[in-house]
């Protein structure tokens, strides 16, 4: 192939608009849909796309856009499903869109492929960016129930009543737990306040030392490189007291399937929200660190390949980190029932 066909073949793919993009992964929570439920799908990938730029302004808040949720994509879906909220959200090069949905039918709901210009509200001659979501499943309400009418009956126990001595000594014995569960009762209610309190207290000064680190992380004159170093160290220690397992080992791609893990999948959606925003600025951190001198780095736009923060990307990280550990510590009446979660 001469060099004159090369060029006309790079202007051809050029001039297509077309948008390199890596499927990351797709979670869907909760694991198991039911019709009526509230569900949300998170879809994330990275692209060298800045999907900002050209979006409506009026749809920006920050790092997240608000997509039309008036789109054909969605219209077409609301005899299966109703799309309540969606949105973009931006961590460095990492995207995530979020959907949240209520489920009409069981079965399959599968997503008819769409263009995220057009619901990011860009100009109508931008290139087209199309994704696909994977299908998502919706459980029968009768398979939630079906357990509750399997199980075998109990047979009755039965206390002989003709011996009245037996009887003396059951009626004796209960006096006694009884007295006994008082007093092991207030004890144990004594024991098990000190123990909370110290614990809430521990957190209590985990979350502000925590804080207290990450704003002076903005005052200290490290490259970009020490600085992703620091805030990793910083929140990693944080995250140990907090779940109290170490993550000195923990690698980005994998930090909401271990929290997950050690929840037991307890975790409310404030929480869960804030562990998969960490696992973005993690990857993002990571990046900087490692990608110096590698063929990503030297992708276009230079300003989102680089191993390097753009102008504002550091204090946006620590702002958002502070705001993650408020998730994360949010915690709902009821959760309180779960110890440490």
């Amino acid at each position: 192939m001469t060099k004159h066909k090369i060029l006309i073949f790079c202007l051809i793919i050029f001039s297509l608009g077309q948008v390199f993009c890596f499927a990351d992964e797709q979670i869907v929570m909760p694991k198991e849909i039911y019709v009526g439920d509230t569900a949300e799908l998170r879809y994330m990938f990275k692209s060298q796309t800045n999907l900002f730029l050209m979006a409506d302004s009026a749809r920006v808040h920050g790092d997240v856009i608000i997509l039309d949720e008036s789109a054909s994509v969605f219209k077409d879906m609301e005899g299966v499903c109703l799309v309540k909220k969606a949105m973009l959200q931006r961590v460095g090069i990492t995207y995530t869109i979020i959907l949240t949905f209520v489920p009409w039918v069981t079965g399959e709901i599968d997503f008819p492929e769409f263009n995220l210009n057009e619901l990011c509200g860009n100009r109508s001659d931008a290139a087209p960016f199309l994704l696909k979501l994977t299908p998502v499943q919706v459980v029968s309400i009768l398979k939630k129930t079906e357990s509750a009418s399997e199980g075998t009956p109990v047979s009755p126990i039965l206390i002989p009543g003709t011996n009245y001595v037996l009887w003396g000594l059951i009626s004796a014995l209960l006096i006694l737990l009884i007295l006994v569960g008082i007093v092991i009762a207030r004890f144990s209610l004594i024991a098990k306040k000190l123990i909370e309190l110290k614990e809430n207290i521990g957190f209590s000064r985990n979350v502000v030392l925590t804080k207290r680190k990450l704003y002076a992380l903005k005052k200290k004159n490290y490259s970009d490189i020490e600085f992703a170093c620091a805030w990793q160290q910083i929140m990693r220690n944080y995250l140990e007291y907090r779940f109290g397992n170490s993550f000195a080992s923990v690698t980005a791609s994998s930090f909401v399937s271990v929290i997950s893990n050690m929840t037991g999948d307890m975790l409310n959606m404030e929480q869960e929200n804030a562990v998969f925003s960490l696992q973005g600025v993690f990857r993002r951190t990571d990046y900087i660190r490692y990608a110096g001198g590698s063929i990503d780095s030297e992708q276009l736009p230079a300003e989102e390949h680089r191993a390097m923060f753009m102008q504002g990307e550091r204090e946006r990280i620590i702002e958002l980190s502070v705001s993650d550990i408020e998730g994360l510590e949010f915690r709902e009446k009821e959760m309180k029932a779960y110890g440490r979660v």
